[in-house]
């Protein structure tokens, strides 16, 4: 009964650090890579369908599937756009697509995704030590304005090493109640992009520069 209290709680405080990089996107008049809004804004979505799902006790396996799906594209387009190197954008590609083919066959499979969930945590973590690489390596990334960038990026490798032991030992942790430790870290990320888009000078767009 204790792990559900906690699950419901931590669903909120990742619902609200969910929202608050594109609040103050809006409220500030910031922009940043579309696909990438694409992709926090389908997180909120989710979480609060999730919300909505857990409160009622409804399964919610096919908004889930269809969540990692939306965050493997969106994420690998958000990479391709801000790497500057050919060979960084063709491994992002290649990455993606092995991402997106895996989930694809695990879900002609089955409904419930296990194994494609280890290996899109793997790339997203691949993605942002390519992204450190092609940074060090160009020196047009090397500026000011490069900073929201990296801080993003260190959001999403800091997050995705964490998951990756957690959808590792999936099955255990939603056998004992313990996904709500997920929900934390989660938002604890959220909230360190939420910084870097405080960080953003008004109508600038990184993703051009």
């Amino acid at each position: 009964m204790e792990q559900f209290i906690f699950l419901y709680y931590t669903l909120i405080f990742q619902l609200i650090t969910g929202l608050l990089p594109l609040m103050i996107l809006f409220f500030q008049k910031k922009k940043f890579n579309i696909e990438f809004l694409v992709y926090l804004g389908s997180s909120v979505i989710a979480t609060f369908i999730f919300f909505i799902l857990f409160k009622y006790k409804v399964n919610n396996l096919l908004i889930f599937n269809g969540y990692q799906i939306v965050s493997i594209t969106c994420l690998s387009i958000f990479y391709y756009n801000i790497c500057k190197k050919s060979l960084t954008k063709n491994l992002i590609l290649s990455i993606g697509s092995l991402c997106l083919i895996i989930s694809f066959f695990e879900l002609s499979q089955t409904s419930y995704i296990e194994y494609s969930l280890v290996y899109r945590t793997i790339g997203f973590i691949l993605f942002s030590v390519i992204f450190y690489i092609d940074y060090l390596n160009s020196e047009s990334q090397r500026n000011i304005q490069s900073f929201p960038n990296l801080i993003v990026n260190s959001s999403i490798f800091i997050y995705n090493s964490f998951s990756f032991l957690f959808f590792l030992y999936i099955t255990i942790l939603m056998g004992n109640d313990l996904w709500y430790i997920h929900n934390i870290i989660e938002g604890i990320s959220k909230l360190i992009i939420a910084y870097a888009f405080w960080k953003l000078p008004k109508y600038e767009n990184f993703s051009k520069t």
